[in-house]
């Protein structure tokens, strides 16, 4: 029995003698591992930074080939006069006038009547006036690069904070145009340009006040050759 006791004893006490080893190992290794945890997480901090920072890098790589794609394309020209929304006067490098059709897109015709139905060409006009006039831009020309009335084809591209835009998006999104299609050579941004019809197609269903918010609000007023600018809403 004592040697028994004896034994048990001792156990216990080698018991004890571990677990406090163990606890003291445990507390040493905590102690230890956290600059380990410290380090790791500068580690993650110092990434998510230089991640960042490539982010931007990236994104302005992208603006300035943005740029230099359209401006390998494109001629710099001062938008002189505003006919209408879809209609413009340039003057090229040349010092000479070019009017300017844009291509895909057409606005109502701005007919200086005071009813409701002139209001959206008068819009369009308005627009363009804000966004281009008095303003140097560059010029896509189209291919071909005329009409039969020897007006310039082309895009009208504005350069902007986030990378060039074609101005015919503005019409466009803001339901002020429609896209038209009359020569499969100069369809090249026809895609995008459907995108932006859409668009503004969807925001028609969201009426909104007393006068209708664009061009595809009223029923008939848009047509295959145009617009109905007759009827009275």
């Amino acid at each position: 029995m004592r040697g028994s006791r004896k034994i048990n004893k001792k156990w216990v006490w080698l018991t004890s003698f571990s677990m406090a080893i163990l606890m003291v190992s445990g507390c040493g290794a905590s102690a230890d591992s956290e600059p380990t945890q410290t380090e790791s997480n500068s580690e993650t901090d110092s990434n998510q930074n230089t991640k960042t920072k490539d982010d931007e890098l990236t994104r302005d790589d992208e603006i300035a080939n943005e740029k230099n794609e359209i401006a390998e394309i494109t001629e710099e020209v001062t938008v002189n006069e505003i006919i209408d929304g879809d209609t413009i006067v340039v003057i090229n490098q040349d010092g000479e006038e070019e009017t300017v059709e844009l291509l895909l897109i057409e606005t109502p015709e701005d007919i200086p009547e005071d009813t409701t139905s002139q209001q959206f060409g008068k819009q369009a006009t308005d627009l363009a006036k804000f966004e281009l006039e008095g303003t140097n831009v560059l010029l896509e020309r189209g291919n071909p690069d005329k009409d039969e009335n020897g007006h310039t084809l082309g895009h009208i591209w504005i350069n902007t904070t986030e990378g060039p835009e074609n101005y015919a998006a503005s019409p466009l999104l803001s339901g002020l145009a429609r896209v038209v299609t009359n020569d499969e050579s100069n369809n090249k941004y026809l895609d995008e340009f459907l995108e932006y019809e859409q668009q503004a197609k969807d925001e028609a269903e969201k009426e909104v006040g007393d006068f209708p918010p664009n061009i595809w609000s009223i029923e008939g007023y848009v047509t295959e050759d145009g617009f109905d600018q007759s009827l009275d809403f």
